[in-house]
């Protein structure tokens, strides 16, 4: 069809295109005919049209509609051909769309392929999935609602929904934070940083998680209990507040963790990253419940206890710092506590808490009473602790029953690898106490470290104390500077075996016989043998490190004495009578690593290459083994200390006889990786011939195979790794 022609002049008369026409202006210059085909400047156009199609490069028409402007703003351009065929080809650089102002997407797609899309803000955002690890985008008006992102402990990505809340510390968020958690309950959940004040308690429903870190929950007005758990659900990173620590109110919680009975245990709780202060009774509590694990907490200014715990199992408590707990109740405050219902005998209806522990923590300043402590519990373990500045560092002790007689003993507990330093000379550095009923039984207290400890002046206190005693190991343990005595077997220990310690500078300031062992009443038996007694720096104190091992009293007491390594002013004294081990059975040994050991393979039993010796008596010990020369009981103490350590490894210790454990402990580093040390003794009944080895296994998280075995000799006395072996018995 021939093109219609108009001049400019003409153009307000023009009338609307019909399909096909083009209207253009040219140059007024150019007075030739312009047939089809011909070729004109073009200075300005307009297309318009009901319909003007132009061919994509993928081959698609694009189509531009009647009323409907077609923009092209920036990059290089437009270049135009006109062909024979009254055919125009536009090529449009690939950059010269820019949207500006406000475009509405209909049924479109974006494609940002390998691009980098940036400065985007959403407005409504509808229900979004998402493919392989990106992060999902959720239902929710103007972003109140979104996904954040955390990893598991698989390195996957974790969706969280977050919370919406005022977070000012002005606003009243009690209500907010109920119904947020109520709403999302069984799900894993976030709160944002910030401080939400409360007037009540915030209740975490059942198998629900909680990441709060940068959130702070507190109540400074009102002592109440301010967070409540139950079966399932998980907090992480959580800082809660209360009014201070001065009142010692029993309701004042920051959380709060409780079953029904002995038949309805709240389990399977999870704790982490949080924050405990200024509360005035309890960080923690706890009745019947089980499978809970507290770690990397920090807990300051609690008025009583940091965590405390009735009736419980399977409660480990982990690379936490507790610190200041006072003024305390009655006399009594805790870092951590395992216990059960006081004043009551009914062992049924509220049992002994058991299989707990306390491990890898740092617990400070508690100078009303214990640093660790449990009443009557079962399978305990208090390991690699450092306690610093408190009146008691560990306790085991009795629990009370109907009109508060003493009831119930602790059974089979450890107390290993743990450091404790007090500055004050009112109380024990570890403490153990059944009851005439009831013995504290199978109780090991093994590869301890010991600053001062006892009480000045005090003739039944020392570093080390035990009484109501049955089967209880006290070996390998060092003791520094103890007031009184270094170790107190006060009454009736049975079958005890205190071997291979090291004692040093027993002081006092009036009492003119400070004494590294003392065997102070009635019914005591048991053996001391191979321990060293020291008395080095007489100027720490009046008098100092006197006796080595002082016998009281011969009434039912059977004690043998064995080769000990004396330095002290008399080395035996009191009461003669006691019976002394043969030279016959003079036979022990301790060998040690003289250097270190590296590169554990990961998950090897790898023979310890103990080549030096601090003594060897009976010249047994020879090629990193010890060859039994006479049948026998013998006492054997491993202790193997790892640095360059992978976190969250385990890490274990095992003495072999004849190739085969005979006597293993294992410890865990949690996030720690400087060092740890493991440490365990038994005593075994051994045949000659057999021989006697000790082996180091690195269990590392990742498998590496870099894990070192220290020789401890840069670190503290107790960190040697060593195997000590003494026959007490043919």
């Amino acid at each position: 069809m021939a093109a219609t022609e108009k001049k400019i002049a003409d153009l307000v008369a023009f009338t609307t295109p019909a399909d096909g026409d083009l209207l253009a202006s040219v140059d007024v210059s150019d007075t030739a005919q312009s047939d089809d085909g011909s070729t004109k400047k073009i200075t300005r156009a307009n297309f318009l049209g009901t319909l003007f199609s132009i061919a994509a490069d993928t081959g698609t028409d694009l189509d531009i509609l009647p009323a409907e402007t077609f923009s092209i703003l920036g990059g290089t351009g437009i270049a135009s051909v006109a062909s024979a065929t009254r055919k125009i080809t536009l090529s449009i650089d690939a950059t010269v769309a820019t949207l500006t102002g406000t475009q509405i997407l209909t049924n479109k797609t974006i494609n940002g392929d390998d691009n980098t899309l940036s400065n985007i803000a959403y407005d409504s955002i509808k229900s979004t999935s998402r493919t392989g690890s990106d992060v999902k985008l959720v239902t929710g008006t103007k972003g109140s609602a979104y996904e954040d992102s955390v990893w598991d402990g698989n390195g996957d990505l974790v969706g969280l929904v977050s919370l919406v809340g005022t977070g000012d510390g002005v606003t009243d968020d009690t209500a907010t934070l109920n119904a947020f958690l109520t709403a999302n309950a069984g799900n894993s959940v976030r709160i944002p940083a910030g401080d939400y004040l409360v007037t009540g308690t915030i209740a975490i429903p059942a198998n629900t998680t909680v990441y709060a870190y940068g959130a702070k929950v507190f109540d400074t007005v009102t002592e109440r209990t301010l967070v409540t758990m139950t079966s399932g659900s998980k907090l992480f990173g959580l800082e809660i507040e209360g009014t201070g620590n001065n009142s010692t109110e029993i309701i004042a919680r920051a959380i709060s963790i409780i079953g029904a009975d002995k038949d309805n245990y709240i389990q399977d709780v999870i704790i982490r990253d949080c924050y405990f202060h200024d509360m005035d009774f309890y960080g923690i509590y706890m009745e019947f419940a089980q499978d809970i694990h507290i770690t990397h907490c920090r807990f300051y200014s609690i008025g009583y206890a940091g965590v405390l715990g009735k009736s419980l199992r399977q409660v480990h408590v982990s690379n936490c710092w507790i610190k200041s707990i006072t003024p305390g109740s009655s006399g009594n405050a805790y870092g951590v506590a395992f216990t059960r219902q006081a004043q009551d005998s009914d062992l049924v209806t509220y049992p002994v808490s058991r299989d707990c522990s306390v491990t890898s923590c740092v617990i400070e300043d508690i100078k009303v009473w214990e640093a660790l402590d449990c009443h009557a519990g079962i399978n305990m373990e208090f390991s690699n602790n450092i306690i610093k500045d408190c009146r008691t560092g560990i306790a085991l002790n009795h629990a009370t029953g109907d009109g508060g007689i003493d009831y119930s003993g602790p059974r089979n507990c450890t107390v290993s690898g743990n450091v404790v330093s007090l500055s004050e000379a009112n109380g024990m550095g570890i403490s153990v106490q059944g009851t005439a009923g009831t013995y504290a039984h199978g109780v090991s207290i093994t590869g301890n470290t010991i600053y001062e400890g006892g009480v000045d002046d005090n003739n039944i206190s020392g570093g080390i104390k035990i009484s109501y005693t049955e089967n209880a190991v006290i070996s390998g343990n060092s003791v520094f500077q103890p007031y009184s005595s270094g170790i107190m077997l006060y009454i009736q220990n049975k079958n005890f075996a205190v071997i291979g310690n090291a004692i040093y500078d027993v002081q006092t300031t009036t009492d003119a016989t400070p004494t590294c062992i003392w065997v102070k009443s009635e019914y005591n038996t048991g053996v001391i043998s191979g321990n060293s007694f020291v008395r080095d720096d007489t100027t720490i104190n009046t008098y100092v490190s006197i006796r080595g091992i002082r016998v009281s009293t011969l009434t039912n007491v059977s004690v043998k004495i064995g080769q000990n390594f004396n330095s002290c002013s008399t080395y035996l004294s009191g009461i003669g009578g006691w019976e002394t081990l043969s030279d016959q059975m003079d036979i022990k040994c301790r060998a040690y690593l003289s250097a270190d050991q590296a590169n554990l393979t990961h998950d090897v039993a790898t023979k310890v290459l103990l080549d030096e010796e601090d003594y060897d008596l009976g010249a047994d010990f020879s090629s990193y083994k010890f060859t039994v020369p006479v049948t026998g009981y013998y006492y054997v103490m491993g202790r193997v200390t790892f640095f360059n350590l992978i976190a969250d490894s385990t890490y274990y210790m095992y003495i072999y006889v004849d190739g085969s454990a005979a006597v293993d402990s294992r410890g865990g580093n949690g996030g720690a990786t400087n060092r740890l040390t493991v440490s365990d003794s038994d005593i075994l009944y051994l045949t000659a011939g057999e021989e006697v080895e000790l082996y180091a296994v690195a269990d590392t998280a990742g498998d590496e195979d870099t894990v070192d075995i220290d020789n401890g000799a840069a670190g503290n006395p107790g960190d040697r790794t060593c195997l000590t072996i003494h026959l007490i018995s043919l």
